[in-house]
C-alpha cells in the first residue's frame, strides 16, 4: 500500500511539472550582468491537456483541469487584482501629460466699502462673468514621474506574474488531487481483493477447527486479519470522498454533487522522464519567481522617487479664456485674459521625512531578494524524492 501512495505521489508531483513546463509568463526581469538587466525570455504557451494527455491518457483529469480557470473564485479575485494593477499604471502614466480643465462661473456679489479694493467709481454691487480655460504639467526634471510609471509597471507584471502563479499551482494542485484519487482506487481494489482473499481464509480456518484441524487461535487469527482489512478498506473510501470533494471545489463544483469513477493507476506504466536541466529549467518558468523580481524592481523604481524628492519640483502653468462683468460683452475680444508662466516648489524642512522614506524604500529592495533564492532549494528536494520513488518502482514493477 505504501508503495502505490509513493508512485500516486510521484505521478502527481510529475504531472505538476509537466503543467509548469507547460505554462509560461511572459518577458521576466532577470538577474543583474554586467551592470544592465538582462531579459529571461520563456518558453511559450503551450496547451495543458495535451501535455497531460502524452504523460498519461486520462481524459478526466483534462476535463477537469479546462475548468479550473473559469470556475475557481481565488483565480477570478487574483485576476480583478491585476486589473487593479493595470489601472493603477495607467493612473501613473497619465502624469506623463499636462492637464487640462475648464471651467464657466456667473457670480454675483457686493463689495465691502471698507476693502482696500474699494473705489467711489466702483459701484458695491457687480457681476462677474468667467470663461477659461487652465493647463499644468509638471517637467520631469529628476525622474519622479518617470521611475512612479516604471514602479507601477513592475507592479502590474508582478500582478499578472502571481495570477499565473496561483492558476498554475491550482492546476498543479487538481493534477495531484486527482493522482491521489487514483492511487486511493488502486489501494481499494488491492483491500476489496484483500478482504475476499482473507473471508475465504477465514471460512478455510473455521473448517478446519471444526474439523479438529485447527486451533482456536488460527481461526481468531483468520477473522482479525479480515477485520483489519475491513477497516483499512472503510478508511480508504473515507480518504476518497475527502479527496474528491477537494476536487469540487477547487473546479467550482458543490461537493454532494460532483462524482468521479473510480480509475486505478496502471503499475504497469512508466512515468515519465525527467531531464537532467529540469530543475533549473522549471526554476526560471515559475511564476512566483518572476513576481519576486519584478517586486525588486519596482522597489527599486521607488528608491528613485524618494531620491527625486530632495530636489525641486517644476511645473508650468497657463490659463486662458474670457471675463466681463455683462453677458452682452462677455465673449468679445476685450474680454480676453491669459497668464502663463513656471513655477518651482521645494521642501526645505520637513523632519527628515525624505531621507526616512528613501532608507525604507532601500530596506524594501533588500528585503525582497532572499525570496528569489529561498525558491531554489525546493525543486531540487522535490525532484530528488521523485527520483527515488521511480527507482523503487523500476525495482517492483
Amino acid at each position: 500500500m505504501r508503495f502505490v501512495r509513493q508512485l500516486a505521489g510521484s505521478w502527481g508531483v510529475l504531472t505538476c511539472a509537466a503543467l509548469l513546463d507547460a505554462d509560461s509568463a511572459d518577458t521576466t526581469t532577470g538577474p543583474v550582468s554586467g551592470g544592465r538587466w538582462l531579459e529571461a525570455v520563456t518558453a511559450g504557451r503551450r496547451d495543458r491537456s495535451r501535455r497531460l494527455v502524452d504523460r498519461i491518457p486520462r481524459a478526466p483529469v483534462d476535463e477537469l483541469e479546462s475548468k479550473v480557470t473559469a470556475a475557481n473564485q481565488n483565480v477570478k479575485a487574483d485576476f480583478a487584482r491585476l486589473q487593479q494593477a493595470r489601472a493603477q499604471t495607467r493612473i501613473e502614466r497619465s502624469a506623463y501629460f499636462p492637464t487640462l480643465g475648464l471651467h464657466a462661473g456667473a457670480t454675483r456679489a457686493r463689495t465691502s466699502v471698507n476693502s482696500p479694493l474699494y473705489t467711489n467709481a466702483r459701484p458695491t454691487v457687480g457681476n462677474d462673468f468667467v470663461l477659461d480655460a487652465d493647463l499644468s504639467y509638471e517637467v520631469d526634471v529628476w525622474g519622479r514621474v518617470r521611475n512612479t510609471v516604471t514602479a507601477a509597471r513592475a507592479s502590474e507584471r508582478a500582478s499578472a506574474a502571481d495570477l499565473a502563479s496561483l492558476d498554475l499551482s491550482t492546476h498543479a494542485e487538481l493534477a495531484t488531487d486527482y493522482f491521489t484519487l487514483c492511487g486511493l482506487d488502486t489501494e481499494q481494489a488491492l483491500l476489496e481483493q484483500t478482504v475476499a482473499d482473507y473471508t475465504k481464509a477465514l471460512q478455510l480456518t473455521q473448517a478446519l477447527f471444526d474439523g479438529g484441524a485447527a486451533a482456536r487461535g488460527d481461526v481468531d487469527q483468520a477473522r482479525a486479519q479480515l477485520e483489519s482489512a475491513r477497516t483499512s478498506a472503510t478508511d480508504i473510501r473515507l480518504r476518497r470522498a475527502q479527496t474528491e470533494h477537494a476536487i469540487a471545489v477547487l473546479v467550482g463544483e458543490s461537493p454532494s454533487a460532483f462524482h468521479l469513477d473510480p480509475t486505478p493507476l496502471r503499475l504497469d506504466v512508466a512515468p515519465p522522464p525527467i531531464a537532467a536541466g529540469l530543475p533549473s529549467e522549471l526554476l526560471e518558468r515559475r511564476p512566483d519567481v518572476a513576481a519576486a523580481e519584478r517586486r525588486v524592481a519596482a522597489a527599486n523604481a521607488q528608491i528613485g522617487v524618494a531620491r527625486a524628492a530632495y530636489f525641486p519640483v517644476f511645473d508650468l502653468s497657463a490659463r486662458a479664456g474670457f471675463e466681463s462683468t455683462r453677458t452682452s460683452n462677455w465673449i468679445d475680444a476685450p474680454s480676453r485674459l491669459w497668464s502663463v508662466g513656471p513655477s518651482a516648489l521645494l521642501t526645505v524642512f520637513d523632519a527628515g521625512l525624505h531621507r526616512a522614506q528613501s532608507a525604507r524604500r532601500t530596506l524594501a529592495t533588500m528585503s525582497r531578494s532572499p525570496p528569489i533564492v529561498a525558491r531554489c532549494s525546493p525543486p531540487t528536494r522535490r525532484l530528488r524524492t521523485i527520483w527515488r520513488h521511480c527507482a523503487i518502482w523500476k525495482r517492483r514493477v
